[in-house]
């Protein structure tokens, strides 16, 4: 059992309390209030700290690209439509544990197969700390993962194999789609796809890309979720007629944002509707975990206000993932997944993680930190 008292908690969904404690107990929430009564085991004093929802990447190559190898684990290139294979089986405890991912907050990844597939395979969350991979499986089936992006055209261009161009790309993808629902062998995945139960997210950059994917996704019946989405500012109203979610792109490897001219401000829009927008540190190479805060910050110079910035990270990936209900917020009855910050890391690079929790289990704690 353990009460860290009198910190400044960011629930996840806009609200903050000041000067607040919480209480976790059996690795969950137990309560959360101002001057609980002290009978836990360990008190941790949180007096001018900031504490904060275990943050999430709702896509993610981390412990899956095989680190030391020249073939990426969660690149099945045979095919590039692959519904069944799964991305928990590329997942490696000892690779993720070289990130300290927990070292930031993160306590939350859905391990993602890569982009070079038009249907790359299922998704699965894990928590970012554990003895073993099965331990830090929390779902094994949370998505069905695609692309329509330039690297599907990369991958299969040099073996003259379709697709090789964007017509080959939507083709191919459109066909799949139609065969679908007719389908008696149907994976897992794509059945809970078709039953709305996990969503179908899939890598689209340009306007072209997202407006070509929706029309064909609309044709079949399914609302996707959009990944990369740099020129999504340039669809907007479309996005928002159809309440399409969206993880954008990792923001800072090449200046993608910049590269794009992606108008972040608009990100409010889908605030305003309620529909969540989340990002993640995704793209075509492995980034470090800081650039996941560095990101955070791209969203807060362009105007959106700091929580904001946190649902996208917490309340809004776990929306997006459909796992709202254990993750996302520190409320009563929740999974303890939480981190203390000593300064705010969205509003200022002076900030530095000093507890990181992960089921109610300390995964990080720095030096210096003081019990009461």
């Amino acid at each position: 059992m353990v009460q860290i008292k009198r910190a400044r908690i960011h629930i996840g969904d806009g609200k903050v309390l000041e000067s607040a404690d919480i209480k976790v107990k059996d690795g969950k929430i137990q309560s959360i209030g101002v001057d609980l009564p002290v009978e836990e085991e360990r008190v941790i004093e949180g007096a001018g700290m900031e504490l904060f929802p275990g943050f999430i990447d709702p896509v993610s190559g981390y412990g899956c690209t095989g680190l030391g190898t020249r073939t990426k684990d969660n690149d099945e290139v045979s095919d590039p439509i692959t519904p069944r294979v799964k991305a928990r089986y590329a997942f490696s405890r000892e690779e993720i544990a070289v990130e300290k991912l927990e070292e930031i907050g993160m306590t939350a990844i859905c391990a993602s197969p890569g982009s070079t597939n038009i249907i790359g395979g299922e998704m699965a969350l894990f928590q970012t700390c554990g003895a073993n991979p099965a331990r830090m499986l929390r779902v094994e089936t949370a998505a069905l993962r695609g692309s329509v992006t330039r690297m599907v055209m990369r991958t299969y261009e040099p073996r003259k194999v379709r697709p090789i161009t964007r017509m080959g790309i939507f083709m191919e993808l459109r066909e799949y789609l139609r065969d679908l629902k007719q389908k008696k062998d149907l994976s897992s995945a794509e059945e809970m796809v078709l039953q709305g139960e996990i969503p179908l997210i899939m890598h689209a950059e340009t306007v072209a890309e997202i407006i070509a994917l929706l029309e064909i996704t609309e044709e079949a019946g399914i609302t996707p979720v959009l990944f990369g989405a740099y020129e999504f500012d340039r669809c907007l109203d479309l996005l928002l007629r159809k309440r399409v979610p969206v993880i954008m792109g990792e923001l800072t490897e090449l200046s993608k944002g910049n590269y794009f001219s992606t108008d972040l401000k608009k990100v409010q829009d889908f605030f305003a509707e309620d529909i969540p927008i989340s990002y993640s540190l995704s793209s075509d190479r492995t980034e470090g975990r800081v650039k996941y805060l560095w990101n955070a910050m791209e969203y807060y110079r362009a105007g959106i206000s700091s929580e904001q910035v946190l649902q996208m990270m917490t309340q809004n990936a776990a929306r997006i993932l459909r796992v709202q209900g254990d993750h996302g917020t520190l409320e009563v009855g929740k999974r303890a997944d939480l981190v203390m910050y000593k300064n705010h890391p969205i509003e200022t690079y002076d900030a530095q993680a000093v507890l990181t929790m992960i089921g109610g289990e300390v995964v990080f704690e720095r030096e210096g930190l003081l019990s009461c």
